[in-house]
């Protein structure tokens, strides 16, 4: 790959279009190049210009190209510095995946030159890799970074860019924002891109709790409705089918909603929660966010409390007694202040003692019903259901083109039925309110 910021005078490498010259770190007027077989689309053009002038975050839906944008992006800081690598970090596997491949199929990166931890690897290889001049491109868990940094595993201090996928994950505690911070303390000028797909949908404070710790200054923010995104629209008939709770279910909610109430005024009142924040609508990602610097003990014992609170809450609307049940046994067994919290609130102890009962009986989950119902009737209009005509979300936080997406029906023409099964009650409203953000 070429490595000057000029274009070359005789030879034009017909995969890439040269872009007119843009500011860029480390390099003023430097030329850019995009891909000519996957051009990009207007708003992800926009994304790329963003991200070459400052720390973007990027806050599309998913299956709207973002693998693409990171792509080009890392592709063109390897061209501008030879000697400078680049890192993308994500939480899961198929993340890292999925990058590697998108890098290979839209920039026709160089295999040789990537490096990929996405399986389990030993800290000797990474550093080896690390250390090796043609190994530019890095693949791994926020985790993996932060401990090779730490450890100086990695030659950070090379880093021209990071990309940072999930970026609604960064509170304050995060992996990735260790590592920015630690290149921010460098004084390093290490470009950082952040992406997320579910970032408008969160809290204003935890939305600009992961722009503080990633550094960011520049925000690309497109919906799903956006004019640019309608070539990657399938079209679909999308329905909500609200179930009603089972009267066990509806039972326990209450109880464990007596408990939960209490909680969260203790929360909102040591200020660190809103004061509107309810019960019905908080979400366990969005208290699992709150960082406490220098509470003392009591701030921390009720947020681990309205944290299990809040998983139960979850599990019982989603997926019924036995769920929570699990749920439960595991807090139980791994942390002693599910012991404290049933020891110390007689509505808790009340609500655990029924739930035994409600789970031992058998209490069945409306959504696997409704389900076993749905591929029933499904079955008799079809003899087989090999193309996915019907997808069925018993996630309430789903979006229909991420799901798509997942599946690989991203583009097709055939049409699509989304149906989305939500429980009666906090799942379907906090659904649909995300839903509304999302425009």
């Amino acid at each position: 790959m070429e490595s000057n910021l000029q274009p070359p005078a005789t030879r034009q490498d017909e995969r890439f279009v040269w872009e007119p010259p843009v500011y860029a770190t480390r390099g003023a007027g430097a030329y850019w190049v995009s891909p000519s077989l996957h051009p990009l689309l207007p708003c992800q053009k926009e994304a790329v210009l963003a991200a070459f002038q400052d720390n973007t975050l990027v806050a599309m839906p998913e299956g709207s190209g973002q693998a693409s944008i990171a792509a080009v992006v890392m592709l063109n800081f390897l061209r501008w510095l030879p000697q400078g690598k680049v890192a993308f970090v994500a939480p899961a596997r198929w993340q890292l995946k999925s990058q590697v491949e998108a890098c290979q199929r839209v920039t026709g990166l160089d295999a040789a030159c990537i490096s990929d931890f996405s399986s389990a690897s030993k800290q000797e290889a990474r550093k080896e890799a690390w250390s090796q001049d043609h190994k530019r491109a890095f693949f791994c868990t926020p985790a993996t970074l932060w401990s090779d940094v730490k450890r100086g595993v990695c030659a950070y201090d090379q880093l021209a860019c990071l990309v940072v996928a999930d970026a609604h994950a960064a509170s304050a505690r995060s992996d990735a924002v260790e590592v920015v911070r630690t290149l921010t303390r460098r004084r390093l000028r290490t470009r950082v891109l952040a992406f997320s797909s579910f970032l408008p949908c969160l809290p204003p404070a935890q939305v600009q709790e992961a722009l503080t710790g990633l550094a960011i200054r520049r925000v690309c923010c497109r919906g799903e409705r956006h004019p640019d995104l309608g070539a990657l629209r399938v079209p679909m008939e999308r329905v909500d089918r609200i179930l009603t709770p089972g009267p066990e279910a509806s039972r326990l909610l209450d109880a464990l909603l007596r408990t939960l109430r209490p909680l969260i005024r203790q929360l909102a009142n040591a200020k660190l929660l809103a004061p509107g924040e309810t019960a019905e609508g908080l979400t366990s990602s969005a208290l699992d966010s709150i960082a406490l610097p220098g509470s003392g003990p009591q701030p921390r014992a009720t947020l681990r409390h309205a944290f299990l609170a809040l998983r139960l809450r979850e599990a019982l609307e989603a997926w019924g007694p036995q769920a929570a049940q699990a749920v439960l046994l595991d807090a139980l067994a791994a942390d002693t202040s599910a012991h404290r919290l049933v020891a110390s609130s007689r509505d808790f102890a009340q609500f655990k003692a029924e739930l035994e009962v409600a789970a031992r009986s058998g209490a069945a989950c409306p959504k696997l019903a409704a389900l076993q119902s749905l591929l029933e009737a499904q079955l008799q209009e079809r003899e087989s259901l090999a193309v996915a005509d019907l997808v069925v979300a018993l996630d309430g936080a789903a979006t229909p083109h991420a799901l798509l997406h997942l599946l690989g029906l991203r583009g097709r023409a055939r049409p699509a039925r989304f149906l989305r099964l939500l429980t009666a009650g906090g799942e379907a409203a906090r659904a649909r309110a995300a839903d509304k953000a999302r425009g």
